[in-house]
């Protein structure tokens, strides 16, 4: 059970006691107390007050707890169970000693044990039909977690809490918080997750904004949360921003990545500091001979040489420059990836042929591609599953941190990896830095019969469809905590099969949804054909789609 109690606040409070401007008493007509904001001390123990009540009073009374349940047919439900005030998850940690008593004079204890983090809450004491509020707080010892270096973060262990000082050399995902700090020996922590200024994720917190940091390429910042291990990268999760020293230099772009020919590319780097330098840590990528021109916005223009890629796998580099001003320096670290493939733009280079390479190839020799795609549409996402189809046909791109969106239409190279998943091709690397992304109108499902899917179904596989005027051959019965019978569709002659798709979970489990259809009903819905293995299925995200 999920518990959020659900007080008054303090302020509110005020309406109903009257502070003196003599002592810490509170007063009430039917209350007394010597004060109504307790402390207890870090390392745990107690604080007593006095309590002068014209009638019997308690702390022990129900209040309204949030919690919820998983109905079959509604879905997760919200509502509120009476639960004693001192039990709930954010009271439990205090213990009042009376809890209630009569009209008097009674002195009240508020215990705890010591506390790593400092706590408050308010609490309340009812006397009639009346209520006198209280805050009880701890704080905890003020002791500064160290300022380490990334190494020392790369050596340490998980779950240990690090504040950690570097510069920002990669940001990955503006919107969650994800990015890489680094030092200026070149390590590098990931940091999944940070939290904006109100101590919320999923918020954009490095952007420029009244909860956010203004976190850019090159800034350097100190941060703090705890260290883990993610299969074999080190991460700092959920962290807190300490503090943020603006950059000397600035770029627009964090990263480049390349073809493998040889060739020149200009990279752009705004300056703010005095004095600047510049290098490369690999021996095939150089500065031109005069190393850069200045643009009318003041913006130095670096052109870097690179020699063709003849290894035979991805090659990465890393384009180096530092300025200072005064004790102040920034080392901005701009990663360059140059591919070991040609761009396939020949007929072949379509969602369709990149979508029969991928499935015959396995998650240990995954097929890579580097494929000029022609207006290629994102038409549904959920969660990581992202859909795009072109003209000649559709592919699954399974990837949490995949930045297209639905409508984003695709034009030029993209390239990646992926491999069949039983039966079904999916792309697990999915790049577009080296296309041109425009977002584009919402996607219309295309109407599809069941004759057409029959006669080629791999033409439709992970295509976005509409079908409509079918029979419902089986029952179709989904509630939200389970699939009773997925059902079948047939217009007499071909039938498929349905597949339910999990919308989340709840304590662990999948959640569905709410979709019933009996035999013989007439039904027109929006799929998205798959298989799985020998099995061809049309798979169900959302019950909207039956309507």
């Amino acid at each position: 059970m999920k518990l959020k109690y659900m007080f008054l606040s303090f302020a509110a409070a005020l309406t109903l006691v009257s502070c003196s401007d003599d002592d810490d008493k509170t007063f009430m007509d039917e209350l007394q107390v010597s004060q109504s904001y307790v402390t207890i001390a870090a390392e745990g123990g107690s604080t007593k007050i006095v309590i002068d009540a014209a009638a019997d009073w308690t702390f022990d009374f129900d209040v309204d707890v949030q919690t919820d349940s998983l109905s079959d047919e509604k879905g997760v439900v919200k509502y509120n169970v009476p639960t004693p005030q001192m039990q709930t998850k954010d009271n439990n940690w205090v213990t009042i000693t009376p809890s209630s008593g009569s009209a008097g004079k009674t002195e009240v204890t508020f215990s705890a044990e010591a506390a790593s983090d400092s706590r408050e809450i308010a609490i309340r004491l009812k006397i009639g039909d009346k209520y006198q509020n209280f805050i009880v707080a701890q704080t905890a010892s003020a002791s500064e977690t160290p300022v380490v270096t990334v190494k020392d973060v790369l050596n340490g262990v998980d779950s240990k809490t690090y504040r950690v000082k570097g510069s920002v050399s990669s940001i990955a995902n503006t919107m969650y918080g994800n990015w890489y700090l680094s030092d200026d020996e070149g390590n590098s922590v990931y940091v999944y997750g940070t939290l904006d200024k109100n101590g919320n994720t999923k918020s954009n917190a490095l952007d420029n904004a009244s909860n956010g940091y203004n976190i850019e390429l090159g800034d350097v910042v100190t941060i703090e949360g705890p260290r883990t291990t993610y299969g074999s990268t080190i991460e700092l999760v959920d962290v807190k921003v300490i503090k943020v020293e603006k950059a000397l230099l600035q770029s627009a772009s964090s990263s480049k990545t390349i073809e493998k020919a040889a060739g020149t590319f200009d990279f752009v780097i705004t300056q703010k500091g005095q004095g600047l330098q510049f290098s490369t840590d690999c021996d095939w990528l150089s500065f031109a001979q005069n190393g850069f021109t200045v643009d009318k916005k003041g913006n130095y223009v670096f052109s870097v040489k690179a020699e063709e890629n003849t290894t035979g796998a991805t090659r990465s580099g890393n384009l180096i420059f530092e300025s200072t001003k005064g004790s102040d320096k920034t080392r901005l670290i701009i990663p360059v990836k140059q591919l070991d493939m040609e761009l396939d733009k020949s007929e072949n280079a379509s969602l369709s042929s990149l979508a029969q390479n991928i499935v015959g190839a396995t998650k240990n020799d995954p097929y890579r591609f580097y494929v000029a795609l022609k207006d290629a549409k994102v038409t549904y996402k959920n969660g990581s599953n992202t859909f795009i189809e072109d003209a000649t046909g559709g592919l699954l791109i399974y990837n949490s941190s995949l930045s297209l969106k639905v409508g984003d239409v695709v034009n030029g190279g993209v390239y990646g990896s992926g491999y069949g998943y039983n039966g079904l091709p999916e792309a697990t690397d999915f790049f577009v830095e080296m296309a041109t992304v425009e977002h584009g109108d919402d996607p219309e499902p295309a109407v599809v019969s069941l004759a057409e899917l029959a006669a080629d179904f791999n033409k439709y596989v992970s295509r976005f469809i509409r079908v409509k005027d079918v029979t419902v051959e089986e029952d179709i019965d989904v509630i939200f905590s389970k699939v009773n019978n997925a059902g079948k569709v047939t217009d007499g002659t071909n039938s498929f099969a349905l597949n339910h798709k999990s919308t989340s979970k709840y304590d662990g489990k999948n959640i569905f949804f709410y979709l019933n259809q009996k035999k013989d009903a007439k039904v027109s819905f929006t799929c998205i054909p798959s298989v799985n293995k020998d099995k061809k299925q049309l798979d169900i995200w959302t019950a909207d789609w039956f309507k």
